[in-house]
């Protein structure tokens, strides 16, 4: 009996689930930390994946209202109801760690109603976070926290605590 073809179909699967897309940057550890105060340009449709949760940049604040787990861009746009004119303003982006403080104190109260995930994420001074431009994660339960953002995206990304 051959086990070879058995072997090769294991390893290529093992090998194809554990690599990250080369498109990426992937950051593993207990707390992490990511740093908006320098950031510039952040361009429509770039993301920012917490575990398996996709937190995406949105520009036209039309599709981010209605839309869950939305972040905003550089420069937003916005419709006019008054003038019908479009308008388009600079966001700062010291705006996003509050976005996300927000989020996860929502997937934190969704997690608690869910009995069977009760793992709840720690942001340390979420009332802050827009002032330092710094958003700080971690898991209740010490596990690790995986951050995964597209190369060159404009935010720094440092684990904290391995």
């Amino acid at each position: 009996m051959s086990y070879r073809p058995t072997l090769l179909l294991i390893c290529l699967f093992v090998f194809t689930s554990c690599s990250s897309n080369p498109g990426t940057n992937v950051y593993q550890g207990k707390k992490i930390e990511i740093d908006y105060r320098f950031a510039e340009n952040i361009q429509d449709q770039s993301w920012v994946k917490v575990d398996t949760i996709e937190f995406r940049h949105e520009r036209d604040r039309r599709v981010a209202e209605n839309s869950e787990f939305i972040l905003p861009t550089s420069e937003i746009v916005l419709d006019s109801l008054e003038t019908g004119r479009t308008l388009r303003t600079r966001s700062s982006s010291n705006s996003i760690p509050m976005y996300l403080s927000r989020a996860f104190a929502l997937i934190n109260i969704s997690s608690n109603d869910d009995a069977k995930n009760t793992v709840t994420y720690v942001v340390p001074d979420p009332s802050i976070a827009s002032v330092t431009g710094k958003f700080v994660v971690q898991k209740s339960d010490s596990s690790l926290v995986r951050i995964e953002v597209p190369k060159g995206y404009p935010a720094d990304v440092n684990v904290l605590i391995d």
